[in-house]
């Protein structure tokens, strides 16, 4: 079962690569309405999302193949949570120093809030549980909620002998 743990999938393998495609023809300037045609909100703006999903599910396909077939360990998960939590929280106190330096300094950007949020606790708490102001900052959530589901849905498949 190890060997075929670590095969990898072609498949996914391409899917990933379509989806890292599609994240640099985002970058690309388009215009408004070129943004809201067709293929950009249900194809190409999806390319993250799909790229963090099938990663999660390769990653807990091999944590599960390393821990014996076992479904999760909880220490495993906490520890996953914490390492994904600590760059993110080095990143949002990076873009509040930021935010703070452009803001004495008079320089307005698009992506910094009007600071509103650091004058009561529960509206920074729920700024940064969004991802801070910065465009990606939902990809922090998307991460440790699929920490947290597929270890479950795996659980959850294998009790009801479904493939996944």
């Amino acid at each position: 079962m190890k060997t075929v743990m670590n095969r990898r999938n072609g498949l996914l393998d391409l899917i990933k690569l379509i989806c890292i495609s599609m994240v640099l023809i985002t970058h690309i300037k388009w215009s408004e309405m070129e943004r809201n045609w067709l293929i950009f909100p249900y194809i190409i703006n999806m390319a993250v999302p799909v790229f963090l999903t099938i990663s999660m599910y390769i990653r807990t396909k091999q944590s599960l193949s390393e821990e014996s077939g076992s479904v999760f360990k909880w220490k495993n998960m906490a520890a996953s949570v914490f390492n994904i939590i600590i760059p993110f929280l080095f990143f949002i106190v990076s873009e509040i120093l930021m935010a703070l330096i452009f803001r004495y300094n008079g320089i307005a950007t698009e992506y910094l809030p009007d600071y509103e949020f650091l004058v009561s606790v529960k509206k920074f708490l729920v700024w940064t549980l969004l991802g801070g102001a910065g465009p990606g900052g939902y990809y922090f959530l998307i991460i440790i909620q699929l920490i947290l589901i597929f270890p479950l849905l795996n659980l959850l498949f294998r009790k009801n002998s479904v493939g996944g």
